[in-house]
């Protein structure tokens, strides 16, 4: 399938809810101001309170005042569960989930191996699951989940034999305990300094794996949506938005010893939102559901 990041033909109101994880800066904060502008009531979350409503403030000074803010924490089971709460409180439920928080540690330690993770994929699960039930399915155009991945996460990137065994298998047989149980050889093989000699991504520090987990758990979460009644569908996918102007970016250029002047093809936030925006907006008549997108076109895990 291939989409149009300029197909206008809206279906939502501004009684259609958003939430966006880690959206207080970069990506996040681009595409909760990109929906606010198309007239949809967004959530902003952020770790830090203070960095939170300070991203909330300059977006109220625009005029964009359907844009809110929750405290959220993807790691803390507490946190996503007081999101849930709220957002229950607020609006009812809501319609469309954007898991767009992740970090990146640029090292080769075990701890920054595990706190990758733990954000990145398992936080990403723990949001799914907890705000699962209120996706308002009965809407118009059915209710969406959207991960913000990375091609860096796609399985063919992978030389370790284990990782392929176990994943490159059909979506119906892939399982959710399948794909921890690699996540948990991958921490012990980072652990015990193992993990250039078993295959895992080269230079990725950890950021690739915890992509490849979260495109795997994609694949499951949509084969286990299937038998939604079709007047309640729940669409999930992953896109990668491409190569970002970000901190994130420059962090990882930093380790690399390069900078932003020296690379071509960095796009800026705004920029890149619009891709993640348009996927999460799509007309429900043929709407893809456990698929990987970069570019406006499906390509295979």
């Amino acid at each position: 399938m291939v989409y149009d990041d300029d197909d206008t033909r809206s279906w939502w109101s501004k009684d259609t809810v958003v939430a966006v994880t880690g959206s207080n800066k970069g990506l996040g904060y681009e595409i909760v101001r990109g929906l606010a502008k198309q007239g949809l009531t967004t959530v902003l979350t952020a770790r830090d309170p203070a960095r939170g409503l300070t991203a909330l403030q300059t977006l109220q000074a625009e005029g964009l005042d359907s844009v809110h803010f929750h405290q959220l924490d993807v790691t803390d089971t507490d946190s996503v569960k007081k999101l849930a709460a709220w957002l229950q409180k607020e609006f009812g439920g809501f319609d469309i989930l954007i898991n767009n928080a992740a970090v990146q540690k640029f090292s080769q330690v075990y701890e920054d191996a595990q706190e990758t993770l733990e954000t990145n994929y398992f936080g990403a699960k723990t949001v799914t699951k907890e705000l699962f039930p209120l996706l308002r399915s009965a809407s118009p155009a059915g209710a969406r989940i959207v991960m913000v991945s990375s091609q860096n996460g796609l399985l063919r990137r992978f030389e370790n034999n284990y990782v392929k065994s176990k994943l490159r298998v059909d979506a119906q047989q892939l399982n959710e305990d399948i794909i921890d149980s690699v996540a948990t050889k991958y921490l012990e093989d980072v652990k015990t300094g193992r993990a250039n000699e078993e295959g895992w991504a080269p230079n990725g520090y950890q950021y690739s794996e915890s992509k490849l987990f979260l495109n795997a758990y994609v694949r499951v979460l949509a084969g286990s949506l299937r038998n939604q009644p079709k007047d309640c569908p729940i669409f999930v996918n992953s896109i990668c938005p491409g190569p970002i102007d970000t901190d994130m970016a420059a962090g990882y250029l930093k380790k690399m010893g390069l900078d932003r002047t020296q690379v071509r093809g960095l796009v800026s936030a705004e920029e890149v939102s619009k891709a993640v925006i348009s996927l999460a907006l799509l007309p429900r008549d043929g709407y893809p559901t456990g698929k990987f997108f970069t570019d406006g076109h499906e390509i295979a895990f």
